[in-house]
């Protein structure tokens, strides 16, 4: 079987770009580059990961790295120039310019987006998350999908020190495990309704074991949770009812 084709990701926004949708492309775009063993040398920690900005310098690379020697330069400037292009052409038209002409590494493409886009770089607080409340009648997938990110975007990054685990310094970005998927949506039915956990393990109990996951019935969760709330608003007591309107 011939391996799937990987495409470039859709072009980052120019506007309304949060921090896990600009995750998310990045790792589309490195997916992407990676598949090309010509542009893999200019990615972060590759032989050549940092080159002056063509502004400077229109050679952009001025000595050989890694096991190249000074023939190969013209041929890794011409890569070099592909690679921008393709990561500019990921980008909204108005950043082609500043990355062909004013880039000297991908990370600097990435930090100058991100300030450019106002994405936050601030510290993670995961207390944050208590914060996160369901509102009674709005979207519960939307109420999903917003604390799903929130738990992204505090995700340990490489570099970072872990000081409860003896100051141990992350040596690639995390991601979120299977259970870990698992453990959110769980939380996330217990914060829409306290009820809510029992209804679903009645239904769905029998379905779970060492082959299936409560991720694998997420979708047939959703499509049946209006159903399981009217359930509860049908079970309470009527005293219980409007306090219940009121917590959500």
């Amino acid at each position: 079987m011939a391996p799937s084709k990987i495409y470039l990701p859709n072009k980052l926004p120019e506007q309304g770009v949060t921090r896990h949708l600009f995750e998310v492309w990045r790792k589309e775009l490195e997916i992407f580059l990676a598949q090309d063993s010509q542009l893999v040398a200019f990615m972060t920690d590759k032989p050549y990961a940092t080159w002056e900005a063509y502004a400077m310098n229109q050679n952009r690379i001025s000595k050989p790295a890694g096991a190249d020697e000074m023939a190969d330069l013209p041929l890794r400037r011409t890569e070099l120039g592909t690679f921008l292009d393709t990561v500019a052409m990921a980008c909204h038209a108005r950043y082609y310019d500043s990355i062909m002409w004013h880039s000297t590494s991908l990370q600097w493409i990435y930090s100058q987006l991100q300030k450019d886009m106002m994405i936050e770089e601030k510290e993670a607080n995961f207390l944050n998350l208590f914060d996160l409340k369901y509102e009674y009648g709005t979207s519960t997938i939307e109420f999903y999908n917003q604390y799903r990110d929130f738990v992204i975007a505090n995700l340990r990054k490489k570099g970072d020190i872990i000081m409860w685990q003896g100051g141990r310094v992350m040596k690639f970005d995390e991601e979120l495990s299977p259970t870990f998927e698992d453990m959110i949506l769980a939380n996330v039915l217990g914060n829409i309704d306290k009820h809510l956990p029992n209804l679903v393990q009645e239904k769905f109990h029998k379905l779970i074991g060492k082959t299936k996951s409560l991720m694998d019935y997420k979708a047939d969760i959703f499509l049946h949770l209006s159903i399981l709330l009217m359930k509860i608003e049908e079970d309470l007591p009527n005293e219980l009812k409007i306090d219940v309107h009121f917590a959500r």
